[in-house]
């Protein structure tokens, strides 16, 4: 049975011959290639040790530089949140100086409107009661008396209880007769002692 088993080895070409010689060669080859796969194990183990440190340390670093970026990211929130609350203090200050510069700018106006007034002697449609009286006073001294009628009138018709009315009745009164207009004068005087029968004057 083995001989039939030997029969099909020789005829398939399976099986072959070799002298002592080649088998000490093949012998020497393959212990030189087991050297040589052992050799180049040797060295792929030592490539992957290094390998593995140069993995191991890029692994460090990549954490460290990922550490100092997350900080840096923190230090960068920190500056722009800082950045913007000093944006909205400013934007308060703003808004306050705007309201303030509003404001005295309205102020300036008013007073500006009110120097013209007291330069032209004519009063505006907002004219206080004491300009008015000052405008009166003004008109009267330089003998302005059409406009001293004018502004007194307008003083105690629009003021009818402030404390300078009676007098700028009785100051129209007196215009009217430095105008020589004798009953618009005597006209003033009574209307003078209707509306302030126990007026000073």
């Amino acid at each position: 049975m083995t001989r039939l088993l030997i029969l099909p080895m020789l005829l398939s070409g399976c099986f072959w011959f070799t002298t002592k010689g080649e088998g000490e060669k093949l012998q020497k080859d393959v212990k030189t290639l087991q050297e040589g796969i052992g050799a180049k194990q040797a060295e792929l183990d030592s490539k992957i040790l290094q390998l593995n440190k140069v993995l191991e340390d890029a692994t460090k670093v990549l954490k460290r530089n990922s550490a100092d970026l997350g900080a840096d990211v923190d230090t960068v929130r920190k500056d722009v949140q800082t950045a913007n609350g000093l944006l909205a203090a400013l934007n308060h200050n703003y808004a306050e100086l705007k309201a303030a510069f509003d404001a005295y700018k309205k102020a300036n106006d008013s007073l500006e409107q009110r120097l013209g007034q007291l330069e032209s002697g004519k009063p505006g449609t907002n004219t206080s009661p004491d300009d008015l009286w000052k405008l009166g006073s003004q008109a009267f001294e330089a003998a302005r008396y059409n406009d001293a009628v004018d502004i007194f009138k307008r003083l105690h018709t629009s003021f009818p209880t402030h404390d300078r009315a009676d007098d700028a009745i009785y100051f129209k009164g007196q215009c009217y007769s430095n105008l020589k207009d004798w009953e618009k004068a005597i006209g003033a005087y009574q209307q003078l002692n209707e509306k302030f029968p126990d007026g000073a004057l």
